[in-house]
Protein backbone atom coordinates (compact mmCIF):
# COMPACT_ATOMS: atom_id res chain seq x y z
CA UNK A 1 0.00 0.00 0.00
CA UNK A 2 1.57 3.55 -0.96
CA UNK A 3 0.37 6.46 1.50
CA UNK A 4 1.95 9.54 2.01
CA UNK A 5 3.48 11.85 4.35
CA UNK A 6 0.43 14.47 5.92
CA UNK A 7 0.78 17.26 3.76
CA UNK A 8 1.83 20.67 5.07
CA UNK A 9 -0.80 23.36 6.08
CA UNK A 10 -2.92 20.73 7.20
CA UNK A 11 -2.15 21.26 10.76
CA UNK A 12 -4.54 23.09 13.06
CA UNK A 13 -3.81 21.31 17.06
CA UNK A 14 -1.13 21.86 18.93
CA UNK A 15 -0.09 18.46 20.03
CA UNK A 16 2.54 15.52 19.56
CA UNK A 17 3.63 16.26 15.64
CA UNK A 18 5.46 18.45 13.98
CA UNK A 19 6.47 18.90 10.08
CA UNK A 20 9.14 21.32 9.19
CA UNK A 21 9.17 22.15 5.31
CA UNK A 22 12.11 24.64 5.06
CA UNK A 23 10.32 27.77 6.50
CA UNK A 24 7.64 26.92 8.71
CA UNK A 25 6.39 24.62 11.11
CA UNK A 26 3.32 22.46 10.74
CA UNK A 27 1.65 20.64 13.89
CA UNK A 28 -0.40 17.02 13.68
CA UNK A 29 -2.84 16.17 16.11
CA UNK A 30 -6.33 14.67 17.17
CA UNK A 31 -7.71 16.61 14.17
CA UNK A 32 -5.80 13.93 12.35
CA UNK A 33 -6.40 11.02 14.47
CA UNK A 34 -3.74 11.10 16.39
CA UNK A 35 -4.90 10.35 19.87
CA UNK A 36 -3.35 12.23 22.54
CA UNK A 37 -1.93 8.89 25.04
CA UNK A 38 1.41 9.19 26.29
CA UNK A 39 4.63 10.76 24.63
CA UNK A 40 5.58 10.18 21.31
CA UNK A 41 9.13 8.81 21.35
CA UNK A 42 10.12 7.88 17.70
CA UNK A 43 9.11 8.65 13.44
CA UNK A 44 10.33 7.61 10.67
CA UNK A 45 9.23 7.38 6.78
CA UNK A 46 9.65 4.02 5.15
CA UNK A 47 10.31 3.66 1.52
CA UNK A 48 6.64 3.76 0.22
CA UNK A 49 6.38 7.54 2.36
CA UNK A 50 4.17 5.71 5.17
CA UNK A 51 4.63 7.84 8.27
CA UNK A 52 5.28 5.69 11.39
CA UNK A 53 4.83 7.02 14.74
CA UNK A 54 5.95 5.67 18.15
CA UNK A 55 4.85 6.53 21.63
CA UNK A 56 4.84 4.88 24.95
CA UNK A 57 2.66 1.72 24.19
CA UNK A 58 1.32 2.20 20.66
CA UNK A 59 2.40 2.25 16.97
CA UNK A 60 0.95 4.53 14.67
CA UNK A 61 1.27 4.71 10.81
CA UNK A 62 -0.27 7.37 8.76
CA UNK A 63 -2.16 5.98 5.88
CA UNK A 64 -2.95 9.26 3.64
CA UNK A 65 -5.86 10.41 5.07
CA UNK A 66 -5.15 10.28 9.09
CA UNK A 67 -2.96 8.32 11.78
CA UNK A 68 -3.93 4.81 12.26
CA UNK A 69 -2.93 2.63 15.38
CA UNK A 70 -0.71 -0.63 14.25
CA UNK A 71 -3.00 -3.56 16.01
CA UNK A 72 -1.04 -6.61 18.22
CA UNK A 73 1.56 -4.43 19.21
CA UNK A 74 2.84 -4.30 22.89
CA UNK A 75 5.89 -2.09 24.35
CA UNK A 76 7.77 1.07 24.70
CA UNK A 77 8.80 2.40 21.32
CA UNK A 78 12.12 4.67 22.19
CA UNK A 79 13.10 4.68 18.25
CA UNK A 80 12.15 3.88 14.95
CA UNK A 81 14.78 3.52 12.07
CA UNK A 82 14.61 2.28 8.27
CA UNK A 83 17.79 -0.29 7.08
CA UNK A 84 19.46 -0.15 3.90
CA UNK A 85 16.79 -3.10 3.19
CA UNK A 86 13.74 -1.22 3.96
CA UNK A 87 13.00 -2.86 7.12
CA UNK A 88 11.72 -0.72 9.78
CA UNK A 89 13.03 -1.10 13.19
CA UNK A 90 11.21 -0.33 16.28
CA UNK A 91 14.28 0.44 19.84
CA UNK A 92 12.21 -0.79 23.16
CA UNK A 93 13.65 0.59 25.97
CA UNK A 94 12.59 -2.87 27.95
CA UNK A 95 12.56 -6.16 25.91
CA UNK A 96 14.59 -5.37 22.73
CA UNK A 97 14.02 -4.75 19.42
CA UNK A 98 11.10 -5.23 17.00
CA UNK A 99 11.67 -5.59 13.00
CA UNK A 100 9.19 -4.82 10.42
CA UNK A 101 9.95 -6.59 6.78
CA UNK A 102 6.56 -5.43 5.56
CA UNK A 103 4.30 -7.85 6.43
CA UNK A 104 5.45 -9.38 9.91
CA UNK A 105 6.91 -7.90 13.23
CA UNK A 106 10.51 -10.07 14.19
CA UNK A 107 11.24 -9.80 17.46
CA UNK A 108 15.16 -9.50 18.58
CA UNK A 109 16.28 -9.70 22.31
CA UNK A 110 19.64 -9.88 24.24
CA UNK A 111 19.66 -13.80 23.56
CA UNK A 112 19.91 -13.42 20.00
CA UNK A 113 22.63 -10.75 19.34
CA UNK A 114 23.54 -8.03 22.35
CA UNK A 115 22.45 -6.92 25.40
CA UNK A 116 19.24 -5.04 24.09
CA UNK A 117 17.40 -4.32 26.95
CA UNK A 118 17.41 -0.29 27.80
CA UNK A 119 17.59 0.52 23.93
CA UNK A 120 17.57 3.75 22.75
CA UNK A 121 18.75 3.51 18.93
CA UNK A 122 20.19 2.51 16.12
CA UNK A 123 21.04 2.65 12.68
CA UNK A 124 22.18 0.70 9.60
CA UNK A 125 25.69 2.46 8.30
CA UNK A 126 26.69 2.67 4.19
CA UNK A 127 28.80 -0.90 5.20
CA UNK A 128 26.17 -2.49 6.34
CA UNK A 129 27.20 -2.39 10.34
CA UNK A 130 24.15 -2.18 12.58
CA UNK A 131 24.60 0.01 15.38
CA UNK A 132 23.31 -0.12 18.67
CA UNK A 133 22.71 2.64 21.11
CA UNK A 134 21.77 1.99 24.88
CA UNK A 135 21.15 3.61 28.34
CA UNK A 136 23.95 3.07 30.58
CA UNK A 137 25.83 0.18 28.11
CA UNK A 138 27.34 2.43 25.86
CA UNK A 139 27.05 1.33 21.71
CA UNK A 140 27.89 -1.88 20.12
CA UNK A 141 28.35 -2.61 16.39
CA UNK A 142 27.27 -5.66 14.49
CA UNK A 143 29.14 -7.09 11.67
CA UNK A 144 28.06 -10.54 9.72
CA UNK A 145 31.80 -11.27 11.88
CA UNK A 146 31.83 -9.92 15.10
CA UNK A 147 30.27 -7.71 17.53
CA UNK A 148 32.10 -4.76 19.29
CA UNK A 149 31.07 -2.95 22.36
CA UNK A 150 31.89 0.81 22.87
CA UNK A 151 32.26 2.26 26.28
CA UNK A 152 34.11 4.70 28.25
CA UNK A 153 37.35 2.27 28.17
CA UNK A 154 37.27 2.52 24.24
CA UNK A 155 37.04 6.29 24.80
CA UNK A 156 33.17 7.17 24.28
CA UNK A 157 32.43 10.32 26.12
CA UNK A 158 29.51 8.73 27.91
CA UNK A 159 28.00 5.46 28.56
CA UNK A 160 24.25 6.58 28.29
CA UNK A 161 23.61 7.39 24.62
CA UNK A 162 20.00 8.20 23.23
CA UNK A 163 20.65 8.44 19.24
CA UNK A 164 22.98 7.80 16.55
CA UNK A 165 23.35 9.22 13.16
CA UNK A 166 25.37 8.50 10.21
CA UNK A 167 27.28 11.96 8.64
CA UNK A 168 27.20 12.28 5.05
CA UNK A 169 31.01 11.70 5.22
CA UNK A 170 30.49 8.00 6.84
CA UNK A 171 31.39 8.95 10.59
CA UNK A 172 28.80 8.68 13.17
CA UNK A 173 26.99 11.27 15.62
CA UNK A 174 25.97 10.53 18.73
CA UNK A 175 23.88 11.98 21.18
CA UNK A 176 23.98 11.93 25.38
CA UNK A 177 21.90 12.10 28.18
CA UNK A 178 22.76 12.94 31.90
CA UNK A 179 21.09 12.26 34.91
CA UNK A 180 20.14 14.55 37.16
CA UNK A 181 23.58 13.80 39.39
CA UNK A 182 25.80 14.53 36.61
CA UNK A 183 24.16 17.70 35.28
CA UNK A 184 27.09 19.25 35.51
CA UNK A 185 28.46 17.40 32.20
CA UNK A 186 28.42 19.58 29.47
CA UNK A 187 28.75 17.70 26.24
CA UNK A 188 25.89 16.41 24.71
CA UNK A 189 26.77 15.60 21.21
CA UNK A 190 29.90 13.71 20.04
CA UNK A 191 31.16 12.29 16.63
CA UNK A 192 32.99 8.63 16.11
CA UNK A 193 35.03 8.88 12.64
CA UNK A 194 35.68 5.41 12.49
CA UNK A 195 38.76 5.37 14.83
CA UNK A 196 38.34 8.41 17.27
CA UNK A 197 35.61 9.56 19.46
CA UNK A 198 35.15 13.27 19.51
CA UNK A 199 32.43 15.90 21.34
CA UNK A 200 31.26 19.05 20.68
CA UNK A 201 32.36 22.02 22.85
CA UNK A 202 28.46 23.40 23.62
CA UNK A 203 25.74 21.75 24.97
CA UNK A 204 22.22 22.07 24.17
CA UNK A 205 20.61 20.00 26.81
CA UNK A 206 20.34 16.44 27.01
CA UNK A 207 20.50 15.41 22.89
CA UNK A 208 17.16 13.03 22.59
CA UNK A 209 17.21 12.60 18.66
CA UNK A 210 19.66 14.07 15.83
CA UNK A 211 19.22 14.81 12.02
CA UNK A 212 21.39 15.87 9.08
CA UNK A 213 19.91 17.77 6.71
CA UNK A 214 21.10 18.24 2.84
CA UNK A 215 23.42 20.93 3.68
CA UNK A 216 25.19 19.23 6.26
CA UNK A 217 23.81 21.07 9.10
CA UNK A 218 23.10 18.78 12.31
CA UNK A 219 19.84 19.44 13.64
CA UNK A 220 19.52 18.84 17.56
CA UNK A 221 16.60 17.65 19.61
CA UNK A 222 17.12 18.08 23.44
CA UNK A 223 15.05 19.19 26.60
CA UNK A 224 15.56 22.43 26.09
CA UNK A 225 14.05 22.20 22.16
CA UNK A 226 15.50 22.31 18.33
CA UNK A 227 19.14 23.57 17.76
CA UNK A 228 20.84 23.71 14.79
CA UNK A 229 24.49 22.74 14.48
CA UNK A 230 26.31 24.82 11.30
CA UNK A 231 29.46 23.35 12.14
CA UNK A 232 30.69 26.04 14.29
CA UNK A 233 27.82 27.00 16.49
CA UNK A 234 24.31 25.82 18.09
CA UNK A 235 21.83 28.09 16.84
CA UNK A 236 18.12 27.61 18.82
CA UNK A 237 14.91 27.29 16.58
CA UNK A 238 11.95 28.47 17.22
CA UNK A 239 9.43 25.50 16.75
CA UNK A 240 6.66 26.54 19.13
CA UNK A 241 8.27 23.28 21.25
CA UNK A 242 7.38 23.72 25.20
CA UNK A 243 9.54 20.89 26.61
CA UNK A 244 11.49 18.59 24.77
CA UNK A 245 12.25 17.53 20.97
CA UNK A 246 12.34 13.32 20.81
CA UNK A 247 12.68 12.63 17.52
CA UNK A 248 13.84 13.49 14.21
CA UNK A 249 13.53 12.75 10.46
CA UNK A 250 14.92 14.02 7.17
CA UNK A 251 12.17 14.07 4.36
CA UNK A 252 14.12 15.08 2.57
CA UNK A 253 13.97 18.20 5.31
CA UNK A 254 14.10 17.63 8.97
CA UNK A 255 10.34 16.80 10.88
CA UNK A 256 10.09 17.27 14.40
CA UNK A 257 8.33 15.01 17.12
CA UNK A 258 7.29 16.92 20.53
CA UNK A 259 6.45 15.58 23.77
Amino acid sequence: MSTSVPPAGKMRTAEAVVRYDGSRFHRYGKEDGLLDEGRPYGVAVDDENNLWLGREDRIWRYDGRAFQPVPGFEGRVRKIQQDREGRIWFCLYIGGALCYDGATFHHYSSRDVLALDGLTGMLQDREGQFWFATWGRGVGCCDPFSIHSFGEEEGLPYRNVYTLVESRQGGIWMGFGYPTADLQQSRSVGFYDGEHFTSLDADPGNCLALCEDLGGRLWVGSRRGLYCYDGHAFLKMQAGDRAGIEALLREPVCATCHI
